[in-house]
Order: structure tokens, then C-alpha cells, then sequence
């Protein structure tokens, strides 16, 4: 498997259940009709510790955005639900905050 400067696959022979497509960050879930699935699962499938302390290696406070709003609890809990925009902040807050949406266009259909 090989991984482009940013840390996006850009080469493998695999194919999980959930997965992103580019470097957009959009994560793309197949999902059985009635079955949900959280951002702790997806950080389980790529390997990579997500917790209230860190993400990805790094350490530091982490909160979790959904839509905009802080997210109480943990960011392992969070549900991955059709459009949402999820923004994991580690360390200080910038002082932009993210937008709260994202124009997912023609994915829409």
C-alpha cells in the first residue's frame, strides 16, 4: 500500500465497508438498510487511535464539530449519518472556526 504527502492511500488491494475516495475527507459507508455505523469504527478500519486526548498519533484535547456543534462525549461515538459535516478540532480551536456544511454537490443524487 502506498500513501501520498497528506497521508491518502493512493495505492492498495483492499476494499473495506468504509472508505474514502480522495483527499476531500468525504468517507463513503456501504451499509446494510438499517445498520449505523460511528467515526470510532472508521478510525478501528484505518488502524488509528481516536479518543477525548488525541487522534492519529498526536496528542492533545480533540473535540468533535457535527454540523457545526460541539459534540458532548467522546468522538469515537459519533454516528456517521448521510451529509453531515464532522470536523475533529486537536489542540487549541483555530481562530476561524470550520465551516458548518459542506457542499457535497452532485453526491446528492
Amino acid at each position: 500500500m502506498g500513501a501520498g504527502p497528506y497521508g491518502f492511500i493512493t495505492t492498495g488491494s483492499c476494499f473495506a465497508w468504509i472508505h474514502t475516495h480522495d483527499t476531500t475527507g468525504v468517507v463513503h459507508v456501504f451499509t446494510q438498510v438499517g445498520k449505523s455505523y460511528s467515526l470510532g469504527q472508521m478510525f478501528k478500519v484505518w488502524g488509528q487511535p481516536l479518543g477525548l486526548s488525541g487522534a492519529l498519533g498526536y496528542r492533545g484535547p480533540l473535540a468533535a464539530l457535527v454540523n457545526g456543534l460541539p459534540f458532548a462525549g467522546d468522538p469515537q461515538a459519533v454516528d456517521l449519518k448521510n451529509f453531515e459535516n464532522i470536523v475533529l478540532e486537536l489542540g487549541r480551536p483555530p481562530a476561524t472556526p470550520p465551516p458548518s456544511s459542506y457542499d457535497f454537490g452532485t453526491m446528492r443524487r
